[in-house]
């Protein structure tokens, strides 16, 4: 689960080191001679023979729709765009916009989201979130799955990676 720009951008490149883990082709999710590892853990299985795909279960979250669009085009042949969610608007970088105003709208989207990439099967042990500190839409909207998440799967373990700001940077 990575969430708003920051989460979005470190996500994408977890996903192509896990393919690359895998055996899995970055750019399309083929793997000639099979996936290796366990795969089933972070990826699901699409086709069969020469057509079939790894597909991995990131879903990407953010309130401004530009930087989605961007992980979304230069993954496509890789990821499910079912699993990108954006709102119309950013949050401005204020944690409250997210949290408590526009992030409340996206919630149940990106809970759907991950409740259909845990209903394909596999061996998905826990969720994934990576996210910032800083700005809104990571720490905002973050905070409101990770509650969200907590109620709705209790016991599942919940990992954060979690960027802090820098200074002097």
């Amino acid at each position: 689960l990575s969430v708003g720009q920051a989460g979005c951008r470190i996500g994408e490149t977890v996903w192509h080191e896990l393919c690359s883990e895998h055996g899995i082709d970055p750019l399309h999710g083929g793997a000639p001679t099979g996936a290796t590892g366990r795969w089933e853990a972070f990826f699901s299985s699409v086709g069969q023979g020469e057509k079939r795909r790894y597909v991995p279960r990131g879903v990407f979250a953010d309130l401004d729709p530009r930087g989605i669009s961007e992980v979304k085009k230069r993954n496509d042949d890789l990821l499910n765009p079912a699993n990108f969610i954006s709102a119309n608007e950013g949050s401005g970088n204020n944690f409250g916009v997210a949290r408590y105003g526009t992030g409340t709208e996206l919630v149940g989207r990106v809970l759907e989201a991950i409740d259909r990439e845990f209903s394909k099967g596999g061996q998905p042990a826990g969720v994934i979130l990576i996210h910032s500190l800083a700005g809104g839409t990571g720490s905002g909207l973050g905070a409101l799955l990770l509650e969200k998440l907590k109620e709705k799967r209790e016991g599942m373990p919940l990992v954060c990676f979690s960027v802090l700001p820098g200074g002097g940077l």
